[in-house]
């Protein structure tokens, strides 16, 4: 549209973006000390330190089939701190790159993106606050309502990064097709974004998911429907394998081109089934929980191992760019 290539235009819609992420950066800066303060009681001055419940204590005290061993929780550390260089990264582009720019005016990731990432921080923050409180059907909702968001939040992450993004020699790379609303970086820059964005979200969206599959078990079993250990973490194991597979079926067959930087969260997989298989035994025909997380396990490891080989023996094609290569 010709009104959206207007300069005066350009300028509102980029101080409105830059706007939101201000906001957004200041919730994700509450929620993550929300989040440490609830999770470590000694960093709090009030009632709350006199209690000494963490989620660790909950865990074990609704234990699971699928419970994993204490050492995975330190994921959560690593998303945190790739958001933290991501919202780095992300505001050098928005301030010290595009606006020091006169050509360049549009914001890397569109305003929704924003809207919806300070929904997650949000929604990141009630459900662990309800969490903690033992609150676990309504937190085990807020978590689900929580996937859903990030699951969206990819997609935008997903189309910025292989489409609204390209090369600053436009003339010569076709990377991404190329119309007045790209914006334009350096082969690094779009390198370091993909990298950072495509790992940390998704990241996020599948740990997310595996909490779920954790919580609902836990609900199933102690608060709900008052299901069998054996009942709640294989019909909650199915639930999170049919995800896997539509997950696995994209990154491997559907999209493949779009997927070659992104490795943290089939690595993610892999920490959380060892730590289940660890915690347990090795699943007896008494453990059916934990011989699915095996299952699973294995083919995690065979869906890593087959995504490395493909990259190896047959690169993505990025529309006919001899100057791209993904390894």
């Amino acid at each position: 549209m010709v009104f959206k290539n207007k300069p005066h235009f350009q300028r509102i819609s980029w101080c409105c973006t830059l706007f939101l992420a201000v906001v957004c950066l200041a919730v994700y800066a509450v929620d993550l000390y929300f989040n440490i303060a609830l999770t470590h009681r000694n960093w709090m001055h009030h009632d709350y330190a006199k209690t000494k419940v963490t989620p660790e204590h909950i865990i074990n005290e609704y234990m699971t089939q699928i419970t994993p061993a204490r050492w995975s929780l330190l994921v959560w550390p690593i998303i945190y701190g790739l958001l933290i260089i991501w919202f780095i990264y992300i505001f050098y582009l928005l301030l010290c790159r595009q606006l020091c720019s006169r050509d360049n005016k549009s914001s890397v990731f569109p305003g929704i993106f924003w809207f919806l990432f300070i929904i997650v921080n949000v929604l990141n923050g009630v459900w662990l606050y309800l969490f903690m409180h033992k609150d676990m059907l309504i937190s085990g909702i807020v978590l689900l309502v929580l996937v859903v968001m990030l699951y969206a939040l990819n997609m935008i992450a997903f189309r910025v990064c292989w489409q609204d993004v390209g090369y600053n020699d436009c003339k010569k790379s076709n990377d991404v097709e190329q119309t007045d609303d790209n914006i334009e970086l350096s082969h690094c820059e779009v390198v370091l974004l993909r990298i950072l964005t495509l790992n940390a979200f998704p990241l996020y969206a599948i740990w997310c998911s595996i909490a779920a599959c954790l919580q609902w078990a836990i609900i199933f079993q102690y608060f709900w429907l008052h299901w069998s250990d054996n009942v709640a973490s294989v019909v909650t194991l199915a639930i999170l394998s049919a995800m896997l597979l539509i997950f696995w079926s994209i990154s491997l067959l559907f999209k493949r081109e779009c997927f070659v930087w992104t490795w943290l969260p089939s690595l993610s997989l892999l920490a959380v089934f060892i730590a289940i298989v660890k915690r347990h035994s090795m699943g007896s025909m008494h453990e059916p929980g934990t011989l699915f997380a095996f299952v699973l396990l294995i083919v995690t490891g065979v869906m890593i191992l087959l995504k490395l080989v493909t990259l190896c023996l047959c690169h993505p094609k990025y529309n006919n760019n001899p100057r791209f290569s993904p390894i």
